[in-house]
């Protein structure tokens, strides 16, 4: 975990904003902005904003201005892609390369393939 957090530091230290986007709202999920913020310190994940109850990716992420979307569910890149946000596919149980997308799987490709982008 602490080598994710150093990759993800690194992220923000060469100057990229980092959005985390969750479908997480109160219907289903007691103080959900609460709960996410707190995780999120807790595990010293660098982040500049946080955004819940975003239950169309893709709307939230063009709304927020994202240059660089990163999501593990395939339905989030679909929706993210078909707005024109370059999109990563986060493929964290290493399957196939999903040729609609660019995938990496790990942060350290994440990385890579957002200096390539």
């Amino acid at each position: 975990r602490k080598y994710w957090n150093k990759l993800k530091q690194r992220l923000k230290e060469e100057g990229n904003e980092i959005i985390f986007i969750t479908a997480r709202c109160e219907r289903y999920c007691a103080e959900p902005y609460e709960k996410t913020y707190k995780w999120l310190t807790e595990n010293e994940i660098p982040f500049d904003k946080l955004v819940i109850n975003a239950l169309d990716k893709g709307e939230t992420a063009l709304n927020e201005n994202i240059d660089v979307f990163i999501d593990d569910q395939i339905k989030n890149c679909m929706l993210t892609k078909a707005k024109g946000i370059k999109t990563i596919y986060f493929d964290i149980e290493h399957k196939e390369e999903n040729k609609e997308f660019i995938t990496a799987y790990s942060w350290h490709d994440i990385l890579n393939k957002i200096k390539v982008i």
